[in-house]
């Protein structure tokens, strides 16, 4: 798995600022990004429309088309992604469980796909049906401030699978670099708020918080 930014919106914070001076001032001028204090208040406050504003794009490789299900949920975001359609997946690697019988059935999945396609039983189109949720994929997703920092609230969930947990883990930490001032004010809603919102689904494994009021 891997994650890099491959485009961001430039000084976030001085964006995030105008778009508050718009709500407040009739003839409101570029000036300081926002800081810490105005950040922490909007977040409180839910007056959250103001980040979406400021975008970010990550170029993800090496996750499995089940975690791409779950992460295009999130549907706010745009998302572009590697084509079944168009592309021999014959040569692509799967997600691998580490159980070797789960691995064995994910093989020959992958088994029964080339051979159609390579025998001319079927196009590639239709051959896919047969590949597994475990079959690798590039992804291409852009998502405003606002959406991201609510995807990493439920996805930072000890609550989620370990492959989305080690990827909302790299999207945070690629996150921080773009805007310390606002992500260091993310994760899952037990870190943000010292209890658990999960009520009867909560996870046996995230620490022992007690259930929100």
């Amino acid at each position: 798995m891997k994650v890099t930014i491959e485009r961001a919106t430039d000084q976030p914070g001085r964006l995030l600022k105008l778009a508050c001076d718009h709500t407040m001032v009739i003839r409101p001028t570029d000036g300081p990004a926002a800081g810490p204090e105005l950040i922490k208040f909007l977040l409180k406050a839910k007056h959250r429309s103001v980040f979406e504003h400021c975008k970010i794009t990550f170029r993800i490789t090496g996750v499995s088309r089940s975690l791409m299900a779950q992460l295009t949920r999130h549907r706010a975001g745009v998302f572009t992604c590697a084509s079944q359609h168009y592309q021999n997946y014959g040569n692509v690697p799967a997600i691998l469980t580490g159980d070797e019988y789960l691995d064995e059935a994910i093989k020959d999945a992958y088994t029964a796909y080339s051979h159609v396609v390579a025998s001319g039983r079927a196009p590639k189109e239709v051959a896919r049906q047969v590949l597994p949720n475990a079959a690798s994929v590039n992804i291409l997703w852009t998502v405003d401030a606002r959406n991201l920092f609510d995807f990493l609230e439920q996805r930072l969930c000890k609550r989620n699978v370990p492959e989305m947990i080690e990827f909302a883990e790299a999207i945070h930490s690629q996150a921080y670099k773009w805007w310390p001032v606002l992500f260091s004010n993310a994760g899952a809603h037990c870190a943000q708020h010292n209890c658990c919102n999960q009520g009867g689904m909560q996870a046996k494994v995230c620490g022992g918080f007690k259930l929100c009021d």
